[in-house]
């Protein structure tokens, strides 16, 4: 099948084929050329109980039955190709029910490939923010230390030293004093 043809195939109101093109055949993985007279649920299988709802839309021409993205498999070129299939009411003087089969194998593809992308993004996003908070806790770390060392260094100092001796005599004095005038 043409990656631009519609298969199309006509289903009367017990859902046997009276007519299709070659690209259903195509499509539905058959070797018959004329499709005319099976009944479509035996060769497109994912129609397969929704038989009843098929039959109704032909009392509800409004309506239609969308199955996206069916996979079959492409012997002649060994890939995966992908339709959207479409049965809705043809009405031509009697009701009919048209299955028409566009390949969306691009679309498809398209599709997954944007997705990838798009989750691809989402976990390199999570890995930055993870990344952040990880630098962020150890910016912290590091400011913590460096105060941690400048108060050292600080309190380390013959100045500190001698003001911290002159602050333990004052308080020792204070001690005395405060004794002294307790009678």
């Amino acid at each position: 099948m043409s990656k631009h043809q519609i298969a199309y195939a006509l289903l009367n109101e017990s859902l046997h084929i009276v007519a299709s093109n070659s690209a259903m055949c195509h499509i539905l993985e058959t070797d018959q050329a004329d499709l005319t007279d099976l009944y479509l649920p035996d060769v497109l299988m994912e129609i397969i109980g929704a038989e009843m709802l098929l039959v109704d839309l032909l009392t509800m021409p409004t309506e239609s039955f969308v199955l996206p993205k069916v996979a079959r498999f492409d012997e002649n070129s060994g890939e995966t190709r992908y339709y959207d299939l479409s049965i809705s009411v043809a009405k031509d003087g009697e009701s009919w029910l048209l299955v028409t089969a566009v390949d969306v194998t691009i679309q498809a593809a398209l599709e997954q490939e944007l997705r990838q992308q798009r989750n691809e993004l989402q976990l390199a996003i999570k890995q930055k923010k993870e990344a952040e908070a990880a630098l962020q806790k150890i910016r912290i770390e590091i400011n913590m230390l460096k105060q941690k060392e400048e108060l050292e260094q600080i309190t380390n100092t013959d100045f500190f030293k001698d003001l911290k001796d002159k602050a333990q005599d004052m308080r020792g004095r204070h001690r005395r004093d405060r004794d002294e005038d307790t009678p």
